[in-house]
């Protein structure tokens, strides 16, 4: 590695759209001249959002509920992007000649907004980077959220899985830059889904440092408007049938989880809730002290899972079809797209009330006569 100064050039727009380069031909030598094409995995698909799902509480929410559950998604072809003279930096932020490469996928659209939070041009924030060359293919997997099992295990890891379909043998060629703050269970999440060990990885300091790239791969996003089958033949493999010992009732708790890098949140009712689960027959379940082979068996075993809206109940992704999902808030339709996926039943408790602190703090309320209700739905099912 060495270091090579930056060019502040101006920034004639914000994004370009990876779906706009293309080119005819292309070989997997990443020796030859394949830059600025691509290579495509899969056709787009159309996705039909799950209905069969129950409301509990929140009435004048109905309309907005029914149609996130009957609306028709779009999730986009997955295909291996191949562009020249790239540059990662920040929250993994992918430019060229300083502009924004990004998609219309959430992670792509929370890029554009972390980008335009920055307060000043991506030439000029990478103006302020002691930029470090990268000598081989790089692959950028990560963007916003590196730090949350959530988006890993949705939006990074399944991209990875595109990659991973398309190059075979020749992914060994490339290597993959991410912020070096970067928590070491996604080297080990990495390792225990797609091999790929740390040493294959190039860290930077997303604080003062970006990496050039002469050559990279840039793969599609699993999770584009709706959520690509792909990601359940991605998993399949490690989902094992009726695993023995797991409970089939499980709630999901936050309580060991302390202050985490996403929207931080307190739930009033979280100890009724939790007693209440316990009550119905539940077992309260802490799933980021289990292996990742004991989480995927956990959520595969169970037939009910119910728990807070969050990263704990992305890996119902595991979870076999007709399983039942208990959510308490709905802040986005990420876990609806994976029941939709999946073909999970679900059921809904809102909060009666929320709001956020002067530290941004998230405080959600509910009636405990609610979360009785709740439970009492997903035992009717």
């Amino acid at each position: 590695m060495k270091d090579e100064n930056t060019s502040n050039t101006s920034i004639d727009k914000l994004a370009i759209d990876v779906s706009t380069l293309v080119m005819p031909s292309i070989s997997l030598d990443v020796s030859d001249s394949i830059m600025n094409t691509y290579v495509t995995l899969r056709a787009a698909e159309t996705v039909q959002n799950q209905y069969d799902a129950i409301l509990v509480n929140a009435k004048d929410k109905e309309g907005w509920f029914h149609y996130v559950h009957s609306r028709v998604e779009p999730a986009d072809e997955l295909r291996l992007n191949f562009l020249n003279d790239i540059v990662v930096s920040g929250h993994c932020y992918v430019s060229k000649e300083s502009q924004l490469i990004t998609s219309r996928s959430p992670t792509g659209q929370t890029t554009v907004r972390f980008v335009e939070q920055e307060k000043q041009s991506l030439s000029e924030f990478l103006g302020t980077k002691r930029l470090i060359q990268c000598d081989k293919p790089a692959l950028p997997i990560a963007g916003p959220g590196h730090l949350i099992w959530g988006h890993w295990l949705i939006d990074f890891l399944p991209r990875l899985g595109v990659a991973q379909s398309i190059l075979g043998r020749s992914l060994k060629k490339f290597i993959i830059p991410i912020p070096s703050d970067t928590p070491n269970w996604v080297f080990e999440l990495v390792n225990f889904f797609c091999g790929i060990g740390k040493d294959r990885f190039l860290l930077f300091d997303r604080g003062t440092e970006a990496v050039f790239c002469r050559e990279g791969a840039i793969p599609s996003f699993v999770h584009s408007e709706g959520l690509h089958s792909f990601i359940l033949e991605f998993y399949r493999p490690y989902v094992r049938d009726s695993p023995i010992g797991y409970p089939k009732k499980i709630c999901v708790s936050r309580k060991a989880m302390g202050p985490t890098q996403s929207v931080r949140r307190i739930f009033a009712q979280q100890d009724y809730f939790e007693n209440v689960a316990r009550v119905h027959g539940f077992s309260i379940v802490y799933p980021e002290s289990l292996s990742f082979r004991q989480q995927v068996d956990l959520f595969s075993g169970a037939d009910i899972v119910a728990g807070e809206y969050g990263s704990g109940l992305h890996s119902t992704i595991f979870s076999n079809p007709g399983a039942i999902i208990g959510q308490f808030c709905m802040p986005n339709s990420y876990q609806s797209r994976i029941a939709a996926c999946c073909g999970h039943r679900s059921v809904f408790l809102f909060p009666d009330q929320e709001a956020t602190d002067e530290v941004g703090i998230r405080h959600y309320e509910v009636a405990e006569n609610q979360i009785d209700n709740f439970f009492d739905a997903m035992d009717r099912i």
